[in-house]
């Protein structure tokens, strides 16, 4: 089901709330050999320490290939910036499970409702060429009124959202809460309930020549959460100082004002 600009207030979206979401710029890859194409040997998957947290307790993400799975490269799996990141061979698919799990006990942890987003959905030189992600147990999606996205929906509540254009390196997202119209237009963000699990296909299809693609992916995203403003990006005024933690500190709207100085900034003796 296709979410509408009515059924959100992004304000009051619990799903943004900060304890809510899942955060890859605070996680760390603590072991990647994803369907046992490495680099690290052992269990065959990625694990994303720290993802999330909730009452104290830290929440890791595992991904796990349920098929057989065929990377360009798998020295890039993992983290980049503030996405996941998973690298996928042209002209293969494979099928994941992401599972949450309390990082200390090592048991499967449902999470609150969340968003989970994919971004820059796009395809290479080749008109027939495709990158394609399959999703399941989601109870809405969003993608913006420009889509370059076409979405066919499945028998079993499942959905397919293939690229529909063509792209490259240069119009890749560098923020989820700071995309332009370009990188909206190949985004999808879906809306779950509370679970421990969800699947994911994720498939390139028809390219002109061999070689990778990445496919990025995070917590919300601009389509569905507003930006948060931090005080790091504000200019404490004269006899002020900035605080320490200020890169963590947020301010009330989605750009700093004077009306976050106490929060942002100490004065100075």
């Amino acid at each position: 089901m296709a979410m509408k600009d009515s059924d959100l207030n992004p304000g009051k979206d619990v799903r943004c709330s900060s304890g809510k979401i899942l955060d890859f710029s605070s996680a760390i890859v603590t072991h990647s050999n994803l369907g046992g194409a490495g680099p690290d040997t052992g269990a065959e998957n990625i694990r994303y320490e720290g993802v999330a947290a909730k009452d104290g307790v830290q929440i890791d993400l595992i991904v796990s290939a349920n098929s057989p799975y065929t990377p360009k490269d798998s020295l890039k799996n993992g983290i980049h910036g503030p996405f996941g990141l998973i690298n996928v061979a042209t002209d293969s698919e494979v099928d994941l499970q992401f599972q949450f799990v309390d990082s200390q006990a090592g048991e499967p942890y449902k999470m609150d409702p969340f968003y989970f987003t994919i971004f820059d959905l796009d395809h290479g030189m080749s008109h027939e060429s495709r990158e394609r992600v399959t999703m399941t147990g989601f109870e809405q999606y969003r993608i913006s009124g420009n889509s370059e996205i076409e979405v066919t929906q499945l028998d079993d509540g499942a959905a397919t959202f293939s690229s529909m254009a063509r792209g490259g390196k240069i119009d890749n997202p560098d923020q989820p809460l700071a995309i332009d119209g370009l990188q909206k237009s190949r985004t999808v963000t879906l809306a779950f309930p509370e679970v421990d699990n969800f699947y994911v296909k994720l498939a390139e299809i028809q390219y002109a020549a061999p070689q990778g693609r990445n496919f990025f992916f995070s917590g919300p995203s601009m389509l569905v959460c507003k930006r948060e403003g931090k005080c790091s990006t504000y200019e404490c005024p004269k006899g002020y100082g900035k605080r320490q933690n200020s890169e963590f500190l947020v301010c009330l709207e989605s750009t700093c004002s004077a009306m976050d100085r106490d929060t942002c900034c100490f004065e100075e003796e």
